[in-house]
């Protein structure tokens, strides 16, 4: 069941592991989030089960990953819609 959200249609991923794909205006299909893991807030909802709402996580997530992020790449997406 795809959902639509800030213009963009996520649905969930048929790849290994993956949480998401949401296919670009371009063409483009980008999976994102990993299914083994619990991620801060779901904001498309589809696993808001894994939400852990956990601050400091969060903190350690973006120490880890840093907080750039090229827009419309898996970690864009990972940290606008799951961190």
């Amino acid at each position: 069941m795809p959902v639509r959200l800030d213009g963009y249609t996520f649905e969930r991923s048929g790849r290994a592991h993956k949480k998401y794909a949401v296919t670009l205006a371009s063409g483009r299909t980008v999976h994102f989030g990993d299914r083994r893991y619990q991620h801060y807030r779901d904001r498309i909802g589809l696993y808001s089960g894994q939400d852990h709402g956990d601050k400091e996580r969060r903190r350690r997530y973006y120490a880890r990953h840093g907080l750039e992020a090229s827009r419309e790449s898996p970690k864009w997406f990972s940290h606008r819609y799951l961190w």
